[in-house]
């Protein structure tokens, strides 16, 4: 039987050629890529508009907006994507091993979100 993806692609390679090897590696680079590129994307759009919202949308103006404190177009890219990046950059340096048990726990946080939280939300919904 097979127990690990190495074995799988192992036998690939012997039954299709080393350019299977190739093959499985860009799709899984890729899917990485795209998947972060996603997520990473929203994000920076998300902090973008948490740390620099026009003074139009802010709730009390106190003064017009003056292009002296108006951030620079620089600072409107590198800060978020510094907040972004620092805390998970912080923790790949710090520890290392903790990506799977994180991405343990984030199944589980999933689970109970995605699919225990709205089941209950309709029985609720329901029955009371």
């Amino acid at each position: 039987t097979l127990t690990s993806s190495d074995q799988i692609i192992t036998m690939l390679a012997a039954a299709a050629g080393p350019q299977v090897i190739f093959c499985v590696k860009l799709f899984s680079f890729l899917a990485i890529v795209t998947s972060f590129l996603g997520v990473a994307l929203g994000c920076l759009d998300f902090i973008k508009d948490l740390l620099f919202k026009p003074a139009a949308q802010q709730a009390e103006p106190e003064e017009p907006a003056d292009a002296s404190v108006q951030p620079s177009r620089s600072m409107e890219r590198g800060v978020p994507l510094a907040v972004m990046l620092a805390p998970a950059l912080c923790v790949a340096v710090v520890a290392p091993t903790a990506f799977l048990p994180a991405l343990e726990y984030s199944g589980t946080l999933r689970l109970m979100l995605f699919g225990i939280l709205p089941a209950a939300m309709v029985w609720i919904g329901r029955y009371r």
